[in-house]
């Protein structure tokens, strides 16, 4: 399992903290000025936990 940060393009809460997620052809590129991450498709396998349930 590994933490990734994924900017949604509209940030309006699709993607949540505690998701479970499959990536497709998940990529990273990138040196020195930074990593650009990329994927073909985004499938959720579960949802998150209700707010409070990580802590």
């Amino acid at each position: 399992m590994a933490t990734l940060k994924l900017p949604h393009p509209k940030n309006d809460g699709y993607l949540q903290t505690g998701m479970h997620i499959c990536l497709t052809n998940y990529c990273e590129l990138g040196g020195e000025g930074g990593i650009w991450t990329s994927f073909q498709t985004l499938t959720i396998q579960s949802l998150a936990p209700p707010s409070g349930a990580l802590d």
